[in-house]
């Protein structure tokens, strides 16, 4: 009958509508995981992730979509399949997002060997080492190179963390490290020794701007989750329990119908 097919198709609507939430439940997870990788290939793996319970999102709803009886519980679907693909828009800002954080680190890894390296040859240089009247340059120079180290290990607390108090420590100890390099130049008595100390100089700069592309990223990733996807996937999910109540006393009512005939 007529009654027990509408029934049958309010059903489906409300199981599909169940699934819809799931599959965005699985976004969230996919979201989830680029935030937490730990590679570019692990971004990868969780877009793919994301992707494939977006398709699975939208497909539900279309059916759903197509199937529904009601304007009114259509209209939730429309808004809810519009809501899924903004999700998606915001998900996919997130993953640009965190491939510029690893751009950046890797960067910043290729100017922090450079540093070590000239640190290296200066701690090892003739013009230094033994020689009593450089001991001053030569402290001076270990005490920046432990400043940079410093700044280095702030970022990566800054990047496991995303407390910002990391990253304004890390600054701090770059301007320790330049100010000492400052004090380690004018106390050099060769040319080797202050190009060497120029050269690590010039680093500084370098890793500050750096720094300062990691924590933009990440603030960033943080707005987008808490401004957009976070938003929309709750309101999803109220629209997708407002579309199961529906279904429900549609197939309620229908059954009821069925019965009576």
């Amino acid at each position: 009958s007529t009654a027990t097919a509408t029934a049958t198709v309010q059903a489906r609507i409300g199981a599909d509508a169940i699934d819809a939430k799931a599959s965005v439940r699985g976004m969230m997870v996919g979201v989830r995981d680029i935030r937490l990788a730990h590679s570019t290939d692990e971004i990868a793996a969780a877009a793919d992730y994301l992707r494939a319970r977006h398709k699975s999102a939208t497909g539900f709803l279309d059916r759903m979509i197509a199937a529904s009886m009601s304007a009114e519980n259509r209209e939730r679907m429309k808004k809810a399949k519009d809501l899924v693909d903004g999700y998606l828009k915001g998900a996919e800002d997130v993953i640009a997002a965190r491939k510029s954080e690893f751009e950046v680190s890797a960067k910043r890894t290729a100017i922090t060997s450079r540093w070590d390296k000239v640190y290296e040859a200066l701690a090892k240089s003739p013009a230094i080492v033994g020689k009593g009247d450089q001991h001053a340059l030569e402290l001076t120079l270990h005490d920046a190179d432990s400043a940079m180290m410093g700044a280095r290990n702030s970022v990566w607390r800054f990047s496991a963390t995303g407390e910002k108090a990391q990253a304004e420590r890390a600054d701090q100890f770059m301007d320790k490290a330049a100010d000492l390099l400052r004090q380690a130049r004018s106390l050099a008595a060769d040319s080797r020794v202050t190009a060497g100390i120029d050269e690590l100089n010039s680093v500084i700069p370098e890793f500050k701007s750096l720094t300062t592309g990691i924590v933009t990223a990440s603030e960033l990733e943080n707005q987008i989750v808490r401004e957009r996807t976070l938003p929309i996937a709750a309101e999803v999910s109220s629209l997708a329990d407002k579309i199961v109540e529906f279904a429900k006393d549609s197939t309620s009512a229908a059954t009821e119908r069925a019965s009576a005939e």
